[in-house]
């Protein structure tokens, strides 16, 4: 019997939780999914966090990607959406040096063009959903739809295209699944305007909003400017200008003749090659993935270590503890994969001081800490104005905890807001402190037996 062969597919949403951002590539996450599914694959989907053995597609690299922890993966960045000439420094150079699924040709050459030696890249477009049934345009209940925050010079623009009779139908926030399928469904076309004069057309946005059975009315500076070519085709493109606009819709956004358009190129996007750019996608994970084999390079152990407290999540680049993690709570040395004296950097997340394991995972801590080891630890309300004094057996008076050698210095304290965000008010009810492990001075020693009950002569 032959064996499978087939690397996993995984899909690793890099957004933090609670960002808005992060729907966007949730939303590029399915339809790449659904598009691999439709190959006979089965991806799986997580947040942050990359399956070892598997072609990892990492969305979302705008929100950042630790290239580091990577190593030893086989991983394809895919950009999202938005302008490729709004990319931070970071993502540039993670652009270049990371193999790309792109919509956009050229985007990548744009954010590639100093970069000839850069790996290989992949373009990929979402087809439209086999599953979303079609519904005449006159028949849906909304009329332009536009989604998100807005600028004035879009704003201007949408006050322009009401003036003209529209109908618009507005929803500040981004939606991503079934929620946004909902919503989509019932438009009569979908509206992306630029947010500015000079700007590139978004094609990732206007495909993940296609794939829904919506026609898309985009705006673009220089129409006759466009390439001719399938990454633009099917879409409704106008200038702005009300003669433009009026050309695009034909007899009307809810006229024969433009839903007639519509309805053709919706089932011209659902013919058999639709999932070309799925198959490009595919290919190029898989020759990842074999360069990835070839050089069997072993993943890095992480030297970071994270203890859920139920708020922040997994972690990728960290050896995480708790649900969902590398390793469940509560810490259990004993399991870690690096030693005493090896870690780099622990956070603990919120604990409160009055707690006995707060104790007990402080000296834990303080023993797995390299050298220069920095302690991250968040305290609430009831600790927040008294941590000094009832941290001081780990750092002042640390011979109260019977170390010698060894103790917690501060580095940091911050105030937080409700919401775990800087500010600078101190009267603040959580702060942050950022401790670090110091080698006792002779000194110290010398005080900590005069002070120690023993003499600490067993130290």
């Amino acid at each position: 019997m032959s064996q499978d062969t087939t690397p996993a597919v995984h899909l690793c949403v890099t957004a933090p939780a609670g960002a808005w951002a992060g729907l966007h590539d949730l939303e590029l996450a399915l339809a790449l999914r659904d598009d691999l599914r439709a190959l006979g694959l089965a991806p799986t989907l997580a947040r942050r966090r990359l399956q070892p053995g598997a072609i990892n597609y990492v969305i979302g690299v705008e929100h950042g990607f630790d290239a580091a922890a990577a190593q030893g993966h086989a991983c394809v960045l895919v950009r999202g959406t938005g302008e490729a000439s709004a990319l931070s420094t970071q993502a540039r150079r993670l652009l270049k040096r990371w193999p790309v699924l792109d919509a956009d040709p050229a985007a990548v050459a744009a954010y590639r063009a100093d970069a000839p030696e850069a790996p290989p890249y992949a373009l990929w477009q979402p087809a439209p959903d086999p599953a979303t049934p079609w519904q005449p345009t006159p028949q849906r209940p909304l009329g332009l739809v536009v989604e998100g925050p807005l600028n004035d010079r879009q704003h201007a623009v949408l006050a322009g295209l009401q003036r003209l009779g529209l109908p618009v139908h507005r929803i500040d926030v981004p939606l991503a699944g079934p929620e946004r399928r909902a919503l989509l469904s019932q438009a009569q076309a979908w509206l992306a305007l630029l947010p500015r004069d000079d700007a590139a057309p978004d094609l990732m946005a206007l495909r993940l909003a296609q794939r829904h059975g919506v026609p898309v009315l985009a705006e673009v500076g220089n129409r006759a400017a466009l390439p001719n070519d399938a990454a633009h085709a099917h879409i409704r493109w106008f200038e702005a200008r009300a003669d433009d606009l009026l050309r695009a819709l034909a007899d009307g956004l809810g006229g024969p003749e433009f839903a007639g358009i519509v309805e053709r190129d919706w089932r011209s996007r659902l013919s058999d090659d639709r999932l070309d750019g799925a198959r490009a996608a595919w290919q190029l994970g898989q020759q990842v993935w074999a360069a990835a084999q070839l050089a069997g390079s072993a993943l890095p152990v992480p030297d970071r270590l994270h203890l859920d407290d139920g708020r922040s999540g997994y972690r990728p680049g960290w050896f995480n503890v708790g649900e969902g993690g590398d390793a469940v709570g509560p810490l259990d040395a004993a399991a870690l994969p690096l030693g005493d004296g090896q870690w780099t950097l622990i956070d603990v997340g919120e604990r409160r001081l009055d707690d006995p394991a707060t104790a007990t995972l402080l000296d834990t801590a303080l023993r797995l800490l390299a050298a220069e080891g920095r302690l991250v630890l968040q305290l609430g309300a009831g600790d927040a104005s008294n941590w000094a004094e009832r941290l001081a057996p780990w750092l002042d008076r640390f011979w109260e905890r019977g170390t010698l050698q060894q103790r917690l210095s501060l580095l940091h304290a911050g105030v937080l807001d409700d919401g775990g965000m800087p500010v600078a008010d101190p009267g603040s009810s959580r702060v942050r402190l950022v401790l670090t492990r110091t080698d006792t001075s002779l000194a110290e020693r010398s005080r900590a037996r005069v002070m120690h009950k023993h003499l600490a002569l067993e130290a």
